[in-house]
């Protein structure tokens, strides 16, 4: 009979009420008895090995105990091995910073979402990264916002806890590193040279931010020079207004130039340049100046014609030449010559002239009723810039007649020991 269902062994006679009863031991009745018993025996696990289990065995709330780690996927796991992380951690890694290979012990035969690995990562990643666990394949791993990785997002030493978000994708669950490099060299914060149009650029940074939050800089190369308001869309999350630095005035005709690297701040609403470049701000300025000694006796006419190129002499010493940021500016020249004089009575003309052009754009004098007498001189200039294209200012000068001198007192004798500057300067206006 063996066990009877219920794990008890039921014999099938006994002895003494055979006895009692006369009956005589028979090889029959010996042969069953036993072959209960054999029968009962095969049913029983033995400790070598020898037999498989036939179905669950209930432990009634008692453990397997002094059990040894998991050798393969389907043995039992210690409970050390698992505070220990044992099966999910890789004490073995290889490949590189960006292409981690890992080995688990038991190995994993495929990759299953929700899959957990932990490494010490053997090298810091310089880009985008992947990572190949037991030869099972190379797959992509993203941070914790689903973006690529960049480079020192992983450094050598640290702790990375990864999950199989698909079966074609990991994801790093621990934060990853903030590198000094990265914060140093504005990684985060770069979005290269931005694409789209002139007055709606676009930038792209990694990793990808998720939303747009008040305090956010970002920083850009321009792609184009805006030619009215502007907006700036950052991967795609929505375009917004760039303000002036006072956050309260959109930026103007050429405020941006092709090939400027600009910082702008999210204040909410809209991103705030660090321009201020308010009308009357000054944006720009170039300044020539000479204490050399200079005379010429080539006259400019004091009639009414306009001072020519070819009359007078130049001053070479204080040409200026400036290349306007924004073509809509104003430009301001201004001149101051500390000596002036001449031989004797008459009038000298000082005349400014721009690039090659022959005509004069601005001319003053000064008449002497008698020579020798030292003067200073100076003119301002005001015109539009026109372009973002350099120009070039000079200074001629010459009298109607007799010799004119520039910072030169021989004609009356040294004064101020030579204490005395010309100068040119021009300043750009933002208008």
């Amino acid at each position: 009979m063996a066990f009877n269902g219920a794990g008890i062994f039921s014999r099938l006679y006994s002895w003494t009420t055979d006895k009692a009863n006369s009956i005589k031991v028979l090889a029959s009745r010996m042969d069953a008895e036993m072959d209960g018993m054999a029968t009962g025996l095969s049913s029983c696990l033995v400790k070598d090995g020898q037999q498989n289990p036939t179905a669950n065995l209930p432990m009634a709330t008692k453990r397997h105990t002094g059990v040894g780690d998991a050798a393969a996927r389907t043995d039992y796991a210690a409970a050390g091995q698992i505070q220990d992380g044992g099966l999910i951690y890789a004490a073995t890694v290889g490949g590189t910073g960006d292409a981690i290979v890992l080995t688990l012990a038991p190995a994993i035969t495929a990759y299953a979402p929700g899959a957990v690995v932990s490494f010490i990562a053997g090298a810091a990643n310089t880009g985008a990264t992947t990572v190949n666990i037991n030869s099972v394949g190379v797959q992509s791993v993203v941070g914790g916002n689903g973006s690529a990785l960049v480079a020192n997002e992983i450094v050598s030493g640290q702790v990375v806890v990864l999950v199989c978000k698909t079966a074609t994708l990991w994801q790093v669950v621990n934060k990853v590193a903030i590198s000094s490099s990265n914060v140093q060299s504005g990684t985060y914060l770069w979005g290269g040279t931005s694409g789209g149009s002139a007055n709606a650029q676009t930038i792209t940074l990694s990793p990808v931010p998720a939303a747009y939050a008040a305090g956010q800089t970002f920083r850009f190369i321009a792609g184009f020079a805006n030619t009215s308001s502007i907006t700036l869309n950052v991967n795609g999350l929505g375009a917004k207004t760039l303000k002036l630095s006072s956050g309260a005035v959109n930026l103007r005709v050429g405020d941006i130039i092709a090939g400027g690297v600009y910082q702008v701040t999210y204040d909410g609403t809209n991103f705030v340049t660090t321009l201020d470049v308010s009308s009357g701000t000054i944006v720009g300025s170039a300044t020539t100046t000479s204490s050399t000694q200079a005379s010429t006796a080539s006259t400019i006419p004091f009639d009414n014609t306009k001072p020519q190129s070819g009359e007078g002499a130049e001053y070479t010493q204080i040409a200026t030449s400036y290349t306007p940021v924004y073509a809509s500016s104003l430009l301001e020249v201004t001149v101051f010559i500390p000596i002036v004089d001449l031989d004797e009575a008459g009038t000298v003309t000082y005349a400014l002239f721009k690039n090659s052009d022959a005509d004069a754009v601005q001319s003053v004098c000064h008449t002497w009723a008698a020579a020798t007498v030292p003067r200073p001189l100076s003119m301002t200039y005001i015109v539009a810039a026109g372009s973002t294209s350099a120009a070039t200012f000079k200074l001629r000068y010459g009298a109607d007649a007799g010799t004119a001198a520039i910072n030169s007192p021989s004609l009356i004798g040294s004064r101020y020991n030579g204490a005395y500057v010309a100068s040119m300067t021009i300043k750009e206006i933002r208008q």
